[in-house]
């Protein structure tokens, strides 16, 4: 792939045939004969082909077969492999993501499974996201409607609560406790959204992940020799954010064992010092509960923005026509297979605008932008008059959810800039060619983009406008209020 992004004209590599199959000479020359045979009917007197006795209908099905049916006419070094019953166990990635990549998603699953946020599990013998058998799944279903339940109750308690706090500042004047107020209930409304967003696309969400599962096994089985030394992007949220996420549920229940009578928690109407400490049991698996249910699937989605990003951009950078790569077959980088390839990615980027744009990816955007600005608030304040260290471990939900906010939509928004890049990079490189049915493929194959909503999608400026926006309102923020 060029670093300057200009693809010079090679005539040796252009080597295109819309007519690559077995046999095409015959094919061709059999069509031509029935074309002017059918042309000579047409200027004689019979005008109906089919009234001549020698005219056989078997054999304008077998010309058309020949013609028509391309898969079953491909050579055997540009044929993919399609007909598998289990994927190809003897690579070391079967499925293209790296075993890290896969931990990363397991560990997200079962943090859904402990905190009843969906009724899955990750199978690894077929490498699919299952769900629970029937009577489990009606048992989650019940369970996760009492919780969608009690969270909108609190929701709109919180709310109201809020609102009565307002101006409400600490011993020395500052603004953190309305702050921290505010993130709380902040909390409850990503949960409502979040819940929404699994009751209306979480089927199909786990639907895509098996499709992506299933044709990176494909593609692996039909090109992949090797994905030794492949580093995949995405990075910060593998190992960082998903990592500090998931000890974050941890950290929300030592905040509320911290402050269990803040008014923010509610739990006051119903806990005094008086009581001995198994009180706080219930409040804490709750919290347990809640947090894990909120981070998972907020987790859940990163994840699968980051693992289409890097299947897509693996493909695309290895179909690449000036790329010499050692990790795939030579015949991946043929025109034919490398527009099927794309075609066969289109569609998947197709099913995951599908199941992430309309809720899930701005969904998450919101997420991150407004717990950034009072997360990043409290954060600020609590470095003076030693309220950190007297506060700890509780108060460490606040560092740890800046570095969430910033590293995972980094992640996102980086790997969905880069699939956009890669994917333009690729249509100019196999545009340069002469032959015009190959232009034509070319012109009809759409930019593949990661959406967020219906009229926008990412790129690289959209990373700058997210944190350019940030910074400026928990600038604003800490100016604005003591």
């Amino acid at each position: 792939v060029t670093a300057s992004g200009v693809v010079l004209y090679d005539p040796a590599s252009d080597n295109f045939d819309p007519y690559s199959v077995n046999g095409r000479n015959h094919s061709a020359s059999s069509i031509s004969a029935w074309r002017e045979e059918l042309e000579g009917y047409r200027q004689g007197r019979n005008p109906r082909a089919t009234r001549d006795p020698n005219f056989s209908s078997t054999r304008v099905t077998r010309i058309a077969a020949t013609f028509i049916d391309f898969e079953e006419e491909w050579s055997p070094d540009q044929r993919p492999t399609s007909d598998r019953g289990t994927l190809n166990q003897n690579h070391d990635r079967p499925v293209l993501l790296s075993d890290n990549h896969i931990a990363r998603l397991r560990n997200i699953i079962w943090l859904g499974i402990a905190s009843f946020s969906f009724p899955w599990r990750y199978n690894t013998k077929t490498h699919r996201v299952d769900l629970f058998t029937p009577f489990l799944t009606k048992l989650w279903r019940l369970i996760w409607y009492m919780s969608v339940v009690q969270s909108a109750g609190i929701a709109v308690f919180q709310v109201h609560s809020f609102y009565s706090r307002m101006g409400g500042t600490d011993e020395t004047g500052s603004w953190r406790p309305v702050f921290m107020s505010s993130f709380s209930v902040l909390w409850y409304c990503y949960s409502l959204s979040l819940s929404a967003t699994m009751f209306w696309y979480g089927e199909a969400m786990r639907n895509y992940v098996n499709a992506m599962l299933e044709i990176n096994g494909k593609l692996v089985d039909a090109y992949l020799i090797t994905a030794e030394g492949h580093k995949e992007g995405g990075q910060i949220l593998l190992n960082l954010s998903i990592p500090t996420n998931i000890t974050q549920t941890f950290i929300s229940i030592s905040l509320f064992l911290t402050f269990p009578n803040s008014p923010w928690y509610l739990y006051n109407y119903v806990y005094s010092p008086d009581h001995g400490w198994w009180w706080l049991i219930p409040g804490a698996l709750h919290e347990f509960v809640f947090a894990g249910q909120v981070l998972c699937l907020y987790l859940l989605i990163a994840w699968i923005v980051v693992a289409h990003a890097n299947s897509v951009t693996f493909w695309l950078q290895e179909a690449h026509k000036l790329n010499d790569s050692e990790m795939t077959r030579t015949n991946l980088r043929q025109p034919n297979n490398a527009i099927r390839v794309y075609r066969s990615l289109q569609v998947l980027t197709n099913l995951f605008n599908d199941a992430m744009a309309p809720m899930a990816i701005p969904v998450v955007k919101v997420i991150s932008w407004t717990a950034l600005i009072p997360c990043g608030f409290v954060l600020t304040r609590s470095m003076s008059g030693g309220k950190f260290v007297r506060e700890l471990p509780g108060i460490l939900t606040y560092p740890l959810a800046v570095i969430d906010c910033a590293s995972c939509p980094f992640g996102l928004l980086q790997m969905g800039a880069r699939m956009y890049d890669i994917t333009a990079s690729f249509l100019t490189s196999w545009s340069q060619t002469r032959h015009f049915a190959l232009r034509k493929i070319l012109i009809s194959c759409p930019l593949l983009k990661a959406k967020i909503g219906g009229l926008y999608y990412i790129t690289t400026s959209t990373t700058i406008q997210f944190f350019k926006s940030a910074l400026d309102y928990i600038i604003n923020a800490i100016v604005s209020f003591p």
